[in-house]
């Protein structure tokens, strides 16, 4: 005699009475919806460096702008909530902002920007006017939507190149960096980077309030903050993955900067380190990333992998 063929809906019938329910919704029949369609979607990508000068070794600066404008062709077949680039959107001159942002302008969705090192590689009278000139009116910032927290860093705050020289600031990185020195700290370069205190605390008080309001939260920073791996980091990034890792609703951690890109996971958190677009002559580097309740599907171009990042 052949066994009988049960459907998935008739076994759930039978079973559940039997554990004590009283009836069944056929919601409660059906495949979660929501793990098959994401909650929202958003562009990714690290380093342009745009500049108009000619190649050296393997970064076309030039060739950025080309690639931009494919990478935003195909971004805007999407539906995207944004897009963000992780710092360093040109290489130097003040002068190479205004059309690398005309490219952007292309963009369907919002385009978010996050400071890096080479964007401040500018002459000192125009680094003051760096951050509104990539969109941004503060240097850190964060916004909600769909029950996720979205913080952008500013991974230069402590970095004396990111500050006209003679100011205030400059003139709190110069102590700082003498602090960092007599302790021993990791870098101790001129350029070391590195978040502040208020703007840790900062960071603090918005994970803090989207832990309460239950919301995940994203992060991204144009340095890397792994705990190994990764000669490139900021000089407190310990501490930074330390207060990350404290809250469990950190989902994942985007940065640029190392332009190899690379990927480690640690205490639930995903590090995400994207390659550089400015990288060969030709090919490309960036994402998207599909956020789902269940994981963060990274859908890489050109150079950049393709990732399943399971979340808890």
């Amino acid at each position: 005699m052949n066994s009988p063929n049960f459907t998935r809906r008739q076994v759930l019938r039978l079973a559940i009475p039997a554990l004590g329910g009283a009836f069944l919704d056929d919601k409660l029949l059906a495949k979660p919806a929501a793990l098959d369609r994401p909650l929202f979607s958003f562009g990714l990508l690290g380093d342009p460096q745009y500049a108009d000068v000619d190649p050296a070794g393997s970064r076309h600066y030039r060739a950025s702008l080309g690639k931009l404008k494919a990478c935003i062709a195909r971004l805007n077949q999407e539906d995207l909530e944004f897009v963000v680039t992780v710092g360093d959107i040109i290489d130097r001159d003040f002068a190479s902002i205004a059309p690398i942002m005309k490219v952007y302008e292309s963009l369907k969705a919002e385009h978010r920007s996050v400071l890096g090192n080479h964007d401040f590689s500018v002459n000192n009278q125009f680094k003051a006017k760096v951050p509104a000139a990539l969109g941004m009116n503060a240097r850190y910032l964060s916004d909600t939507r769909k029950g996720w927290r979205f913080i952008r860093l500013d991974g230069t705050e402590l970095a004396d190149y990111a500050h006209p020289q003679g100011s205030p600031r400059y003139k709190e990185t110069q102590q700082n960096l003498q602090t960092l020195r007599a302790s021993g700290g990791e870098q101790t370069r001129s350029c070391s980077h590195g978040i502040g205190d208020q703007q840790m605390a900062w960071l603090r008080r918005e994970l803090e309030d989207s832990a309460a309001q239950g919301q995940r939260a994203l992060i991204f920073n144009h340095f890397p903050a792994m705990r190994k791996g990764t000669p490139v980091r900021s000089w407190n990034s310990r501490e930074l993955v330390t207060l990350l890792e404290e809250h469990k609703h950190t989902a994942a951690y985007f940065n640029g900067h190392h332009h190899a890109g690379r990927y480690h996971a640690h205490e639930g958190i995903h590090y995400l380190n994207v390659k550089g677009m400015v990288e060969t002559a030709k090919d490309t580097a960036y994402a998207i990333v599909r956020a789902y309740p269940d994981r963060l599907e990274i859908h890489g171009f050109g150079t950049e992998p393709t990732r399943d990042l399971k979340i808890r």
